[in-house]
């Protein structure tokens, strides 16, 4: 995504103040466009175990996929809501978003709906923070089942991807970036989807609590207290 510039080389961002769950919204780069081509393939039936760390754009993905597949996106805290057998009625698939968090549902439960998401034919999607194997599961045929499932994990961002992060976790809070402000951060922050968006949760913390804009000199001071370098 290029940056647009205005005169005074600032980005002109949306003040939404909520986060912005669009297709066009979604920033697509080396870290994650394997993925979207991977579901698009003819395939893509048998379903994906998505993985990837804290702050790589799962939820995001997950509203993406719901769209794409005309399905339901539920967080798996939320699955004890859902009727198996009426809330499948005219959806094509079921996208589960923070699956590492599958101890706290009953599995029994969660072995009936995917079940149910096998028997209708439908497409399955759980995004994690952890792969499958790392997950606190006791049920052997639910394990061997979610084993089907293509899997597939992110991958560190490219300079791309990042600058497209950046901005977007301003914009989600109603804040605007200058585009010199993003090169140089660019430069500096390591490719880390998590301490990425740690860092942006420090700046604007920061920005709201003494009302700075975010300039240079702001996120240059923001970057060397966290993470102590020149």
């Amino acid at each position: 995504m290029a940056l647009e510039k205005t005169g005074a080389h600032q980005l002109t961002l949306p003040f939404k103040g909520i986060v912005d769950y669009s297709i066009n919204s979604y920033a697509v780069g080396q870290g994650n466009d394997h993925i979207l081509q991977a579901v698009s393939a003819e395939d893509a039936s048998a379903g994906f175990f998505i993985q990837g760390p804290k702050g790589c754009g799962k939820s995001h993905l997950g509203h993406v996929l719901a769209h794409r597949f005309q399905g339901q996106y539920l967080p798996i805290h939320r699955l004890k809501e859902i009727d198996v057998a009426d809330d499948f009625f005219g959806q094509k698939s079921m996208i589960i978003d923070d699956f590492h968090e599958v101890a706290d549902v009953h599995e029994e439960l969660l072995f009936h709906l995917f079940n149910a998401i096998r028997r209708h034919q439908k497409t399955f999607f759980a995004l994690s923070q952890v792969n499958l194997e790392h997950l606190s599961l006791k049920t052997p045929d639910l394990i061997s089942r979610l084993k089907l499932l293509n899997a597939l994990s992110f991958s560190a961002p490219d300079e791309n991807l990042l600058a497209q992060i950046l901005v977007k976790r301003f914009s989600d809070n109603e804040m605007t970036i200058d585009a010199a402000v993003v090169e140089y951060l660019m430069q500096r922050l390591p490719r880390d989807y998590s301490m990425i968006q740690r860092f942006c949760s420090d700046c604007m913390q920061e920005a709201l609590q003494y009302k700075k804009k975010i300039t240079i000199p702001f996120v240059s001071k923001v970057y060397q207290q966290k993470f102590n370098q020149q």
